[in-house]
C-alpha cells in the first residue's frame, strides 16, 4: 500500500477486490440505483471486457446470504435505465450478471430498457417484451427468444452468434468463394448455384452437367468457374453471366477434384483428378472477349491407362481395319474412314480371323498342320491355316507366316 493506492501480487487478487467493492456497495441498505450509476465502477465501465471481475460478481449473485439482496439491486438498475439514459452501462452490467447467474426473464416486462453492449448469450427470454429497448451491440448468441417482442427496439450491431443457412433441395458436395469474397459457388446435385456471400441470396444457376457435380473452383481472376462431375466432364463457365465457355472431355471416370492457379505465360491452369486414377494439368486461355469460348489444352497427365481418342478425326483415313475403326469410334473418334480401304483390308488375313480359326477348327487338324501334314488332309480346301511354304517347319514362339 502506498497512500491510497494498492499494489497486488497477482492480478486475480485485484480483480476479486474490485468485484467485492462493487458487491458491497450494492447490498448496502441505503444503496440506490442512482448512487450505483454515479459512484461505482458498475455504472461507469462495461464489465463484459473484464471476464474475471464479471465471474466474481456472478458468484456473489449465486451464493451467500446477501445474494437475494444483490440480485434485487441489479433488477432495480435494469428498471432505472428505462427513465435515465445514464443508467445504460449499469443496466447492461446488471443484465449480464443476472443472465450468467442463471436468472430467467420469461414473460418479463423489459420495454424501454437500455442495455447497450450487454452479453445475454444463453439467456432465456421466453415471451419477454423488449419493445422500444436499446439493444445496440447486444450479444444474443444461443439465447431463447421464443415469442419475444422487439417492436421498435434499437438493434444496431446486435449479434446472434450465427448466420442464416442456405436451404438446398439436394446435397452440397463442394463450395468455393470467389477471389474477392463477394460470391460463393455451391455444387449441389447436377448444378452449381451462385450466391451473394453477404446476403446469401441466390444470384444465378449454372446448368449443363448430366450427373452429380463433385467439385467447383474459381479461376484466379474470378472471371471463370470450373466444375467437375460424375458425367466425366469438366465444364468452364462465365462467372458473371453463367454462360458455358467450354466442356473438357476425355476423362474415363467422374471428376472429383478441381484446383486452379495462375499460369506463368498467361491465362490460368486447371488441375483435375477423379475416379480414373489420373491427375491432369490443363492450360486455359482467357477468351478474347467476354462470353466467348475458352481454349483448353492438356499439358500433362500422371497416367494413360486407356486409349484416348476423343474427337479424333478419321474422315477418309486409309488402311484402318474394321476392328480398329470400331475401337476408335467407341473412344469418341469422329469421321468415316475410307470404305475402299476397309473392303481391301477385310480381304486380307486379320489377327482376329486367325484367332477365331484357332478356336473353331478341330484340335487334330491344328496339330496336323503344325507337324507338316498335307493341307488336303488337315484343312478344307482354300482355308489353310498357314501358307504351304511353312507347313513343313514348326513355327517358333510368336511367329506367324
Amino acid at each position: 500500500q502506498k497512500e491510497s493506492h494498492y499494489r497486488f501480487i497477482h492480478k486475480s487478487l485485484q480483480e476479486y477486490f474490485v468485484a467485492r467493492a462493487i458487491y458491497e456497495a450494492c447490498i448496502q441498505p441505503s444503496a440506490t440505483p442512482a448512487d450505483t450509476v454515479q459512484k461505482t465502477l458498475l455504472g461507469q465501465h462495461n464489465l463484459v471486457g473484464d471476464p474475471n471481475i464479471l465471474r466474481f460478481l456472478v458468484e456473489f449473485a449465486q451464493q451467500g446470504e446477501q445474494a437475494p439482496v444483490f440480485k434485487a439491486h441489479l433488477h432495480d438498475l435494469i428498471e432505472y435505465s428505462k427513465t435515465d439514459e445514464a443508467g445504460g452501462i449499469a443496466a447492461a452490467n446488471a443484465m449480464t450478471i443476472l443472465v450468467k447467474a442463471g436468472v430467467q426473464f420469461n414473460g418479463a416486462d423489459l420495454k424501454g430498457i437500455r442495455i447497450p453492449g450487454a452479453d445475454l448469450s444463453y439467456g432465456v427470454f421466453d415471451q419477454a417484451q423488449f419493445d422500444g429497448a436499446d439493444l445496440r451491440d447486444v450479444n444474443f448468441s444461443t439465447a431463447w427468444l421464443r415469442e419475444a417482442y422487439f417492436n421498435n427496439a434499437k438493434m444496431d450491431k446486435v449479434r446472434f452468434g450465427e448466420w442464416p443457412f442456405i436451404e438446398l433441395k439436394t446435397p452440397a458436395y463442394a463450395c468455393a468463394y470467389s477471389p474477392d469474397g463477394k460470391e460463393a459457388a455451391i455444387a449441389t446435385g447436377q448444378e452449381i448455384k451462385i450466391y451473394d456471400a453477404q446476403t446469401l441470396k441466390e444470384k444465378r444457376t449454372l446448368s449443363g452437367h448430366t450427373d452429380t457435380v463433385w467439385s467447383v473452383v474459381y479461376s484466379p481472376n474470378g472471371e471463370q468457374i470450373a466444375s467437375g462431375s460424375d458425367d466425366k466432364t469438366v465444364r468452364l463457365w462465365d462467372a458473371k453471366t453463367g454462360k458455358a465457355l467450354a466442356v473438357i472431355q476425355g476423362f474415363h471416370g467422374g471428376v472429383y477434384s478441381v484446383a486452379s492457379d495462375t499460369a506463368p505465360d498467361g491465362g490460368w491452369r486447371l488441375l483435375t483428378g477423379g475416379s480414373d486414377k489420373a491427375v491432369r494439368l490443363w492450360q486455359v486461355k482467357e477468351p478474347v472477349r467476354p462470353g466467348e469460348p475458352c481454349l483448353v489444352a492438356l499439358c500433362w497427365t500422371s497416367t494413360q491407362a486407356v486409349l484416348t481418342a476423343l474427337k479424333m478425326n478419321l474422315q477418309g483415313v486409309q488402311g484402318l481395319s474394321e476392328m480398329n475403326a470400331s475401337l476408335l469410334a467407341q473412344r469418341g473418334a469422329v469421321g468415316k474412314p475410307s470404305s475402299q480401304t476397309q473392303t481391301a483390308q477385310s480381304s486380307q488375313p486379320q489377327s482376329s480371323n486367325l484367332i477365331s480359326r484357332l478356336f473353331l477348327r478341330p484340335l487334330e487338324s491344328f496339330t496336323a498342320s503344325v507337324r507338316g501334314s498335307s493341307a488336303s488332309s488337315a484343312t478344307p480346301s482354300g482355308s489353310s491355316l498357314f501358307s504351304s511354304q511353312t507347313t513343313s517347319t514348326p513355327l517358333g514362339p510368336g511367329q506367324l507366316a
